[in-house]
């Protein structure tokens, strides 16, 4: 097959086409290989969710482990106070000190030290505070009636704790407990009192074998650290009141969790609770901090070896996906891209060759074909439709005819030579105009309103136009005004094709004033034969009367049969008279003489007629004339062919229209054959148009054999 040129617009797709299989076979296998990778983020997605529920899991069960942790020193701290509470009630009972028997009391203190070891110190002071026994050597007096404890045990004579503060080495925090020992009297004799270190919380870490490198840190209210497991010597004494996992712990009163940097700067999980039974002056809270490395160290091992797993499937995915890419795609591919080319070069008829296999690829090449035998059918319909369109073109631009085309507002896009020769005007004189160019003001307002209410109801409007050409000169145009279509059935455009029937219309007045002419002629002929010639016959009747009385019997018969001729005679002049001009279309009117011209049709013939229309008012003579010969030759054509048994006759005005319909039952016709044919009642049909084409009527014929007839007639009235 030939090569051909493609249009434009099919040769920028078949390029975007072509554009996007080259670029998509440089591709392919990275497009595929990125499929392949897509495919497998949901199994990365599910185990990055499973990693992070592990997670989740493990630090809440870690930060449970640690509030157990906290849990279980508050529980700690709550059996040594009340230890403390149980031992300085017994001392306080013991002779020595309530007699203030400083060795004794000293031996005593020192074996309960060694007994009690987590007790940093035990001792009595007299009611002054004076220290008077001490479980630890002194080598000056010392008197401790200004320190916390003192004070609320003779505040409150009962058991009290006091602060916790750190030693002077300041390597250890101490809480002090006292006990006061009242005599008979109850007056304070003497107070005992008990020191309790703080390490014991080294104690509760051993016991709950937290995860390594865990840290276990007591702080006062205001952030100042008072014991550490860890390392404590360079911590204890320093606040932690700016770290901000600690100043959350600070800002409760009750046990919790956090997570931030801890003391040293590292990622930690935080468990802490204020510890039971602190002192006066504000709470002391535990708290653990776990780093997230130790945390989170086994979960981290676990999605390692997870994720190395789903990598090494990933790995072979992608590398059996790039050797299947080239075996099972590529060559079906590039069979498509060498089709594509040849169709580029204009080769309409190139086909892929491809078998059309079940798979996605076997639809692709038999759609690829399908498309390039639509472009190939396309291709040969649009010859087909310039072909069309070029002789359609000519004959616009040959016809005889003018031609407007116009938008939807009435400005002209484009004219034929015909308009030009017609009416003077040159293409690029109207172009970018309307057709008002042409108007010679003998059309009022109402004229051009009908035109526009029909055809933008999407009717044709067939009218006479008077128009002006260029140099003045008025003519007459027979124009057929229409409507033009988009794909969605809006009207676009209008087209006008009219033809100069200025000639016509000459020649139709000398006509219509011929008409007129033979009507006058006939109705004094008709009134002649009426009036005059009645009256002679009326005449001449009186005298065969008279006559009569003077003839013998016997010549009586033959006066009679005289007389009875005389009466045929007049009634065949005054049915002549009618036929030539009724007196009643003069006298009353149209609808009237239809009416007499149905009744004497019917009398004739038998035959059912109505009438229907307004009996008052006149029309115009000329109006009255042509319709009354048209219906004239309607029911003479009903009586001769249509074999009807009824016929109605309607007259009713339509604006500024006079409309009149002729339907009968009959046996009906094919009205396009018989409107061409030139037989009797084609002339007769001819003769009704020619009569309404002189009063600017139409004339619409509906009729099929078997259906019966309806002529309807519409006459434009003035305004």
């Amino acid at each position: 097959m030939r090569s051909v040129a493609l249009p434009t617009r099919w040769a920028t797709q078949i390029e975007r086409t072509v554009k996007t299989i080259t670029a998509g076979l440089a591709s392919l296998r990275v497009r595929i290989l990125l499929l392949v990778l897509l495919a497998l983020i949901p199994a990365f997605g599910m185990l990055l969710y499973i990693a992070m529920e592990r997670r989740s899991h493990e630090t809440a069960q870690i930060q449970a482990d640690a509030l157990s942790l906290v849990r279980l020193a508050s529980t700690r701290q709550e059996r040594l106070i009340e230890g403390a509470r149980e031992l300085l009630a017994r001392l306080a009972q013991t002779s020595a000190v309530r007699q203030g028997d400083t060795m004794t009391c000293n031996a005593l203190l020192r074996t309960l030290r060694r007994k009690y070891p987590q007790y940093a110190g035990l001792g009595a002071a007299g009611p002054n505070g004076e220290v008077f026994c001490s479980a630890i050597p002194v080598r000056s007096p010392i008197n401790v009636g200004d320190r916390p404890f003192f004070q609320r045990a003779v505040r409150s004579r009962n058991f009290a704790v006091g602060d916790y503060r750190i030693d002077p080495s300041g390597s250890r925090t101490i809480l002090t407990f006292a006990y006061p020992v009242l005599d008979g009297a109850g007056r304070l004799a003497a107070l005992v009192f008990a020191d309790l270190d703080l390490t014991w919380i080294s104690d509760v870490v051993a016991e709950a074998r937290l995860p390594e490198d865990s840290v276990v840190t007591v702080v006062d209210h205001n952030g100042t650290i008072l014991a550490r497991d860890h390392d404590p010597k360079p911590w204890v004494g320093k606040s932690v009141a700016a770290v901000p996992i600690y100043q959350a712990m600070l800002k409760q009163s009750r046990e919790g969790t956090a997570q931030g940097r801890g003391l040293d700067g590292i990622k930690s999980l935080f468990a802490f609770k204020p510890l039971l039974s602190s002192s006066e002056s504000g709470n002391v809270y535990v708290g653990v901090e776990i780093p997230t490395a130790v945390a989170f160290a086994k979960s981290n091992r676990m999605l390692t070896y997870d994720l190395a797993r789903l990598l090494l499937v990933a790995a072979l995915t992608v590398m059996a996906a790039w050797v299947g890419t080239g075996v099972f795609f590529l060559r079906r591919v590039q069979a498509l891209m060498a089709t594509t080319d040849r169709l580029r070069g204009g080769d309409l008829s190139a086909r892929t060759g491809l078998s059309y296999g079940p798979g996605e690829l076997g639809h692709l090449a038999k759609a690829f074909d399908e498309m390039a035998a639509a472009l190939q059918q396309r291709q040969t319909d649009a010859e087909r439709a310039a072909e069309v369109m070029r002789k359609l073109w000519s004959a616009v631009e040959q016809t005889a005819d003018s031609v407007i085309i116009t938008n939807r507002e009435g400005i002209i896009e484009y004219v034929n030579p015909a308009f030009e020769r017609e009416t003077g005007y040159r293409l690029d004189e109207v172009i970018g105009r309307t057709p008002g160019i042409l108007k010679s003001g003998q059309h009022g307002k109402p004229f051009y309103a009908q035109m526009w209410e029909a055809i933008l109801a999407g009717e044709v409007f067939r009218a006479v136009f008077i128009n002006r050409k260029k140099d003045g000169t008025i003519y007459y145009e027979d124009k057929n005004i229409a409507p033009l279509r988009d794909h969605e059935r809006n009207i676009t455009h209008f087209v006008s094709v009219g033809r100069d029937i200025t000639e016509r219309q000459r020649v139709e007045t000398a006509l219509r004033h011929l008409n007129e002419t033979l009507e006058q002629e006939s109705r004094r002929i008709a009134h002649a034969l009426h009036d005059e010639a009645g009256q002679l016959l009326a005449a001449v009747d009186i005298a065969l009367d008279e006559f009569a009385h003077e003839l013998p019997p016997p010549a009586q018969p033959h006066l009679q049969e005289v007389k009875a001729l005389l009466d045929q005679i007049e009634a065949q002049l005054r049915h002549v008279s009618h036929e030539l001009r009724p007196t009643v279309l003069d006298d009353l009117g149209l609808v009237p003489a239809l009416e007499f011209l149905a009744e004497g049709v019917s009398a004739r013939t038998g035959l059912s007629i109505t009438v229907e229309g307004p009996t008052t008012g006149r029309l115009p003579l000329a109006i009255e004339t042509a319709l009354y010969r048209t219906v004239q030759e309607a029911l003479t054509n009903v009586t001769k062919h249509a074999q009807a048994k009824s016929v109605s006759v309607q007259v009713k005005r339509e604006n500024r229209r006079l409309r009149c319909t002729i339907r009968d039952d009959g046996i009906g016709f094919d009205a396009s054959a018989v409107q061409t044919r030139k037989g009797e009642r084609g002339l007769g049909l001819i003769g009704i148009r020619e009569r309404l084409d002189a009063l600017g009527g139409r004339l619409q014929i509906t009729s099929a054999p078997g259906r019966g007839t309806e002529l309807a007639i519409t006459v434009p009235l003035e305004a």
